[in-house]
């Protein structure tokens, strides 16, 4: 799998008035991987949205952010539609976090009336294997 492009879709911060509890949420889409078009570009979505109350200040933030990465397949003669599919999302994602890392943490660097936020490293399969569970 070769990592061809990565692209911005949405950046969103903004305090927010009322929230409830610390959340994280991360959304995961891939294109369709068919045999007709198993060797163009295949696109991969990632939503994360943060919602974070900090309880030593009176705010509260909601960071989101969407980006797609475009990767493409050597070697596809006699490759399985379902492993394709699945290295796509398991390690496309783990190509796409260090840059939603970086993006989260310069955009919160660059407000320097909240805490500097740097999302930790992140396991992709048990990350994945829960978001499966809650769909």
């Amino acid at each position: 799998m070769r990592f061809e492009s990565f692209r911005i879709l949405e950046i969103e911060y903004k305090f927010v008035e009322e929230m409830k509890e610390d959340n994280l949420t991360f959304e995961v889409k891939t294109s369709n991987i068919e045999i007709d078009n198993i060797n163009k570009n295949h696109d991969l979505f990632i939503k994360l949205e943060m919602k974070d109350k900090n309880k030593d200040k009176p705010y509260n933030r909601k960071i989101i952010v969407a980006v797609q990465g475009k990767f493409s397949f050597e070697n596809t003669e006699n490759s399985d539609i379902k492993v394709m599919e699945d290295l796509l999302r398991v390690n496309g994602t783990a190509i796409l976090m260090p840059y939603i890392r970086t993006l989260i943490s310069n955009l919160t660097a660059f407000d320097n009336s909240t805490d500097h936020v740097l999302l930790p490293t992140i396991n992709v399969n048990s990350l994945l294997e829960d978001s499966e569970k809650e769909d």
